[in-house]
């Protein structure tokens, strides 16, 4: 015969398991709302009535995560959506269906896979960035599911971005998506054959150039006529230290140390922190923007991030005053003229380079103030080159 109690707290608690058959006890205040528990000590609230002439068992929740108190009233409710017809199962079936189907959507893939960080989960904040801006080239194919952009798509896709923006956004757009098709062939089995695998890459030349000294002053000329002051405080930043663009747009107060003059740069390009100085020169503009921007960010902006995401106006900007800059043109620069009067362990110390050879890979670990002198000796001789040089004390 059933079993029958009052389902309480304790009374579901001390349920002991049978080995090697399913228990059921019954409600006596809610009937057909029961506990069903395991041999192997689950409990499980349960609902059972006919729908349609048929016999439907539905899960109401698990003890102890969910309490008696709580099951007792959902099951209440669901009874009366299984007296109207409702079948729950098929209702939580058809829920998993659409669930898989809006996965297999190429936006809703994208962010599940910016959500659990990529392949390895270990996708940065400042590749996302890139992610997303890449991705609007995919913009066209945002609500196709995988199986439905084929291979002949995406060669004239990449075609096309090649010849509008240039074959390293081309190739970075589809090298995301066949990242893309990967996540979701691992963790969805769809679709059957990543479409990008018979792309032919645009080959990419490495732009081997620094800013010309007699193109300095011209490029401090127009910082000081950029409309407001995020690109030209981060752009200075940039030249002054050396820093790759993701590392210093999403900087905090927090990482700048302004009585010490150092900054801290959580985490870099090739995954590790760095801690360098910046010079007196850099530090009185960080100081005067400090007072200014009253945000937990120094490039403050109105993104969903909090802060600078993309440097392309402010280069488009700076081009239209007769400047052409590029955000890894200043790196190259800062590295151009540090590698003229600094050792070069020392530079790849500054830009956060692993040395190549062996005492500075393994032995060469300078400090912040070791390393100071030779950020004062690069600020110097670029404020030369800019005819900016002044007696200023640091």
């Amino acid at each position: 015969m059933p079993v029958k109690i009052r389902l309480s707290q304790k009374r579901v608690a001390d349920l002991e398991p049978v080995p090697g058959k399913q228990v059921e006890v019954w409600d006596t205040d809610q009937p057909r709302f029961g506990v069903r528990v395991s041999p192997g000590g689950r409990k499980v609230f349960f609902v059972m009535r006919r729908v349609d002439g048929k016999l439907v068992r539905a899960t109401v929740g698990i003890f102890p995560e969910m309490n008696v108190d709580t099951a007792r009233t959902r099951a209440a409710a669901l009874l009366v959506a299984m007296q109207d017809g409702h079948n729950p199962n098929l209702e939580k079936k058809h829920r998993r269906e659409l669930q898989d189907d809006q996965r297999g959507i190429l936006l809703h893939l994208f962010e599940s896979y910016l959500d659990s960080g990529g392949m390895e989960g270990k996708v940065k904040g400042s590749t996302k960035v890139a992610y997303r801006s890449a991705f609007k080239r995919l913009k066209a194919w945002h609500g196709l599911p995988v199986e439905n952009i084929s291979a002949d798509m995406v060669k004239r896709l990449h075609a096309e971005i090649g010849k509008s923006a240039g074959g390293y956004a081309a190739n970075f757009s589809i090298a995301l998506l066949r990242s893309l098709m990967k996540y979701s062939m691992e963790n969805y089995n769809r679709p059957a054959v990543n479409p990008t695998s018979t792309v032919k890459w645009f080959k990419e030349i490495p732009r081997r150039e620094a800013m010309p000294p007699e193109t300095i002053p011209a490029f401090f000329k127009a910082l000081d006529e950029l409309k407001g002051d995020n690109g030209a405080d981060l752009f200075r930043v940039l030249l002054f230290t050396g820093m790759r663009k993701g590392e210093a747009m999403p900087l905090k107060w927090s990482d700048v140390d302004l009585e010490n003059k150092s900054l801290h740069v959580q985490d870099t390009k090739g995954g590790t922190s760095l801690d360098i100085p910046i010079s007196g020169h850099l530090a009185e503009i960080l100081l005067k923007r400090k007072e200014r921007v009253k945000s937990p960010w120094i490039f403050r902006s109105n993104s969903r991030v909090g802060h600078v995401t993309n440097t392309a106006q402010y280069c488009r900007e700076i081009e239209a005053l007769g400047v052409r800059v590029y955000p890894h043109l200043l790196r190259k620069t800062f590295t151009t003229i540090a590698a003229s009067i600094v050792p070069g362990a020392m530079v790849d110390c500054l830009t956060g380079h692993i040395p190549q050879d062996v005492t500075g890979r393994h032995y060469t670990f300078p400090s912040v103030g070791q390393l100071r002198p030779h950020t004062e000796a690069v600020t110097a001789a670029i404020l030369e080159m800019a005819g900016a040089l002044t007696n200023q004390s640091n």
